[in-house]
């Protein structure tokens, strides 16, 4: 199986300008510090798979992800023993925020821990600065302040 993702991080803006007297044109786009990219097997960082996962979760809870039991693409589950996170896209709906929470827990996986909060979508590429998953380094908390749905997007290599 091989894997590849395309990525591109963009942030455009369209500035419609009052009538100036004078002026070549009255609209001006704003476009700096793209990123693109594809991640693949023999591309740094590498990456060679992938879990996408939805989770519906009720409420305020602190919960948790096993890095060496996630969805696999078909059935069943995968693990990402010996894999470094090199990915994630988040993506929050309902009312909740949900938050990566840095280590502290037993056997957590460290990462950065940020939150996302209604209706925002996160992207972030690690190239390879994380921790492979290993059986002491396999648990990626999260806590959520009420009711939302996360679709998650995770990159291993």
């Amino acid at each position: 199986m091989a894997l590849k993702a395309d990525y591109k991080f963009s942030l455009v803006a369209q500035e419609t300008l009052d009538s100036i007297t004078g002026a070549a044109a009255t609209r001006i786009e704003y476009s700096a510090f793209e990123v693109s990219g594809q991640l693949n097997g023999t591309s740094t960082p590498p990456i060679s798979k992938a879990c996408y996962t939805t989770l519906t979760i009720s409420g305020a809870v602190t919960g948790s992800l096993d890095l060496t039991a996630l969805p696999a693409p078909v059935s069943g589950t995968q693990t990402m023993l010996g894999l470094k996170l090199q990915a994630i896209r988040i993506s929050v709906t309902g009312d909740g925020i949900f938050t990566l929470v840095d280590t502290g827990v037993v056997n957590g996986y460290d990462n950065p821990g940020f939150g996302v909060g209604p209706g925002e979508t996160v992207e972030q590429l690690f190239y390879d600065r994380l921790a492979d998953v290993a059986a002491a380094d396999k648990i990626l908390e999260y806590s959520t302040s009420d009711d939302c749905v996360v679709n998650l997007s995770l990159l291993f290599g």
